[in-house]
């Protein structure tokens, strides 16, 4: 049998009792028993006991971090496709910018193109550390080559 989430029915308790809960449950932040009691026309200390029986406040708190755990989750989704994507990019920029830096004479002034790359290299170096998740030794390597890029072309 699967197992119920904390906003099903429980076993045990009466479908009269489930229909209080679900109209609880779903006034949101300003659930009252008194409320429930109100909508349902019936007496507050018969809802009162429902609640106390059947745990009304710990669901009911169990169904409101639904949508707060759903956007935890999508938010994590979106940071690890964007740090992989981030990572396929600034790996990419290091390689290309590493094999063509070389090519630009002593002391010459870089084109706007290496500016252009200069300012990319520096967002994505600016984003890969504002990314509010553990780092990971190869984040922190492509973190090093991109300041290490980004020293070159500034000639330091």
């Amino acid at each position: 049998m699967a197992e119920l989430d904390p906003w099903d029915r429980q076993p045990g308790e009466t479908s009269k009792a489930y229909e209080a809960f679900s109209i609880y449950r779903d006034m949101g932040a300003n659930r009252t028993v008194r409320g429930t009691a109100e909508a349902l026309t019936k007496s507050e200390q018969l809802i009162k006991g429902w609640s106390g029986k059947n745990n009304w406040v710990a669901r009911a708190a169990a169904f409101d971090s639904i949508p707060g755990k759903a956007v935890a989750e999508a938010y994590a989704d979106m940071a690890a496709r964007i740090a992989a994507q981030h990572e396929r990019l600034a790996t990419k920029l290091a390689s290309r910018l590493e094999r063509n830096l070389d090519l630009l004479p002593e002391g010459a002034d870089p084109s706007i193109r290496w500016s252009t790359a200069q300012a990319a290299a520096h967002r994505s170096h600016s984003f890969a550390t504002d990314l509010v998740k553990p780092e990971s030794k190869a984040t922190d390597e492509i973190n090093k080559a991109i300041i290490n890029l980004l020293n070159k072309l500034q000639g330091e």
